[in-house]
């Protein structure tokens, strides 16, 4: 906001304050999506959220009134069935949003699929298959990906916190954090890091992958591979960069800690 506002320094016009506020309106009300979003993963554990009453399917929604609202949080007391969900998947439908903590389903195949801002929480999904899908914002908190294909996925915002991540594929993906906005002003993006704090990425393979900003210091990555990836901003502790390979290119991308 502070960058659009100093465009204007010196050339304060009547129309200047409504041209100000339809610039930093989307970035901002973006921004509070993603910030509560992410604050809502540890307050749907907590107990005084736990007790509270709610509907067969309860969501939290955020926009203004009359306007499309975004779904912000969804859980359901029923979840899908191994069978629903792969129904769901091969007709092509999107699972955005779907609540499915807690569930065993083994290796699933989930590629091609839009699953952005879904809740995978403390599940089974070993030798899943998620190439190619839309994952922005799934929270993987505490499951277990042992073997899993993420191959060209888009990953930002995604919470992977004390998930077991050994030998998954993360070949070709994608995660950024950060600022963005179109040349043209037509398109803007504002992205949380990834999360992998706790994480076991042991003989994890990330090759040729875009992990910008990624804090890899609380991440398990004993044999984990790096190969071509763009590893820009992201931090790492001596300790780790003693146990990786990483090129003199990448060297000089990271942050040390």
């Amino acid at each position: 906001m502070l960058l659009e506002i100093k465009r204007y320094v010196e050339k304060i016009n009547i129309s200047v304050p409504d041209n100000i506020l339809s610039l930093v309106y989307e970035p901002l009300n973006q921004l509070f999506i993603i910030v509560f979003r992410y604050l809502l993963i540890d307050l749907t554990e907590s107990k005084e959220y736990l007790d509270i009453v709610k509907s067969d399917d309860f969501r939290i929604y955020t926009g203004e009134l009359y306007s499309q609202p975004h779904v912000l949080y969804r859980e359901t007391k029923e979840r899908l069935s191994f069978e629903q969900l792969a129904e769901k998947i091969n007709d092509k439908e999107s699972c955005k949003n779907y609540d499915l903590r807690d569930s065993d389903y083994g290796a699933l195949e989930l590629s091609d699929s839009d699953l952005r801002f879904s809740d995978f929480r403390n599940s089974c999904l070993k030798e899943t298959n998620f190439t190619s899908s839309r994952l922005d914002g799934v929270i993987f908190k505490g499951c277990d990906l042992s073997g899993a294909k993420l191959r060209n996925t888009r990953l930002s915002e995604a919470n992977f916190q004390n998930a077991n991540l050994k030998g998954v594929d993360l070949a070709s993906s994608v995660a950024m954090e950060g600022y963005f906005r179109s040349s043209d002003d037509s398109f803007f993006s504002c992205c949380f890091p990834i999360d992998f704090s706790g994480a076991d990425l042991s003989e994890a393979f990330i090759a040729f992958s875009y992990f910008n900003g990624v804090d890899f210091t609380k991440a398990k990555l004993e044999g984990t591979r790096f190969i071509g990836s763009n590893l820009s901003k992201s931090k790492f502790t001596k300790k780790q960069l003693q146990q990786l390979d990483l090129s003199e290119s990448q060297l000089s991308q990271i942050v040390v800690v």
